[in-house]
């Protein structure tokens, strides 16, 4: 199962599974990935499962604060791979294929 990494300001704060077909990112509480800071937007962007299942695409959809992937802003949905970095507001999410087997 895929997950994100959360860090805030270097630190990782949380590790979070990404839903099956959409797993929404902002700071309202009801986000699959919630991130409560001023510098996120309540509904900021998606983490989105392709319907053939093969890969997930990150979008964005703040205006003001675009969604960058790996340094750069996110123009366009973007197909996402084991390692991305995805900056929203202050944080950094880092996106892994599947988790680590303990």
């Amino acid at each position: 199962m895929a997950y994100v990494d959360v860090y805030f300001k270097n630190q990782r704060t949380s590790s979070v599974p990404l839903k099956e077909a959409e797993s929404r990112i902002g700071r309202k509480p009801e986000n699959e990935i919630a991130l409560p800071d001023l510098t996120v937007s309540r509904l900021h962007g998606a983490i989105h499962f392709v319907a053939d299942g093969r890969y997930r695409t990150v979008e964005n959809y703040s205006s003001k604060n675009p969604i960058l992937l790996n340094g750069r802003p996110l123009r366009k949905a973007e197909i996402l791979f084991d390692g991305d970095r995805i900056g929203v507001g202050a944080y950094v999410l880092l996106y892994h294929e599947n988790r680590k087997s303990a």
